[in-house]
């Protein structure tokens, strides 16, 4: 355990220094950073100068969501980051050199896709868009919620890079898993707004199917209306764990049946 911790440091220290090196770009992906979220955040302003609430949903409610989810999504990026183009590393081979090495495969993925800066600029915003919303709620803060906020993001962490794992596993059996990687990624962009205001079937699979409604619409509910939504408020926390265990099974049952191209 020890081993792998060391490990993982040195993949963030990595992570970190090889951006460094490049400061001009560095600071540009700041600044595209706070441009995309940025005007995410803007379009829901102006969507909220028209009307005031989305299906009994307000502003802060929606920012508190928004950020939720956000900061979910890109500490996967931070803390979790899958390789997008892992279908590449099983059709051209370099799977294989990841196997040989003595350490785990998967582990070792995690840190062969560096995206940290950029992420952890998004996922800074959308921390500080949970900030803003909570206080702009005319609710009473609770004190458990400075636990739950926490738990909450860390299982949505695990929650979206449990998805991806999933979907970069059908590489095993297709060899170009794109075409379902990135639409399963994209879907989560649903979860930045009220569950409640989609159809029934895609809410159904927004809680149950791909949830990434458990990264934020459901806590958020939770904390702020609590009742109908205790269940799932507390559900949430542990739909990543889940979800991660049912994709752990998906890879290892594509590594049993890995054939080295050049086999």
């Amino acid at each position: 355990m020890t081993r792998y911790l060391s490990l993982y440091i040195l993949y963030l220290r990595i992570a970190i220094k090889v951006p460094l090196q490049y400061r001009a770009d560095l600071w540009i992906g700041f600044v595209s950073t706070a441009i995309a979220q940025g005007m995410t955040i803007l379009f829901i302003s102006v969507i909220f100068t028209k009307i005031r609430v989305i299906e009994g949903w307000g502003f802060y409610e929606v920012v508190l969501i928004y950020g939720l989810t956000t900061a979910s999504r890109y500490g996967s990026d931070v803390f979790l980051n899958m390789p997008m183009g892992l279908h590449w590393f099983i059709v051209n081979g370099d799977l294989d050199i990841v196997l040989v090495r003595p350490a785990n495969a998967l582990f070792q993925m995690i840190g062969s896709a560096g995206n940290f800066f950029p992420a952890i600029g998004h996922m800074a915003v959308g921390i500080a868009a949970i900030i803003f919303g909570l206080r702009g709620l005319d609710v009473q803060f609770h004190a458990w919620w400075t636990l739950y906020i926490p738990v909450v993001i860390v299982s949505g962490t695990v929650l979206f890079y449990a998805i991806r794992l999933m979907a970069a596993s059908i590489g095993f059996w297709a060899t170009d898993a794109r075409s379902l990687i990135y639409p399963l990624s994209w879907f989560s962009d649903f979860a930045q707004f009220p569950a409640v205001v989609y159809p029934a079937p895609i809410l159904i699979i927004l809680a149950w199917v791909l949830p990434y409604a458990m990264m934020g619409f459901y806590p958020a509910a939770f904390m702020v209306r609590g009742g109908e939504y205790r269940v799932m408020g507390l559900i949430a926390p542990f739909m990543g764990w889940a979800f991660l265990g049912v994709s752990l099974l998906v890879w290892r049952a594509g590594i049993r049946r890995y054939e080295s191209p050049g086999s």
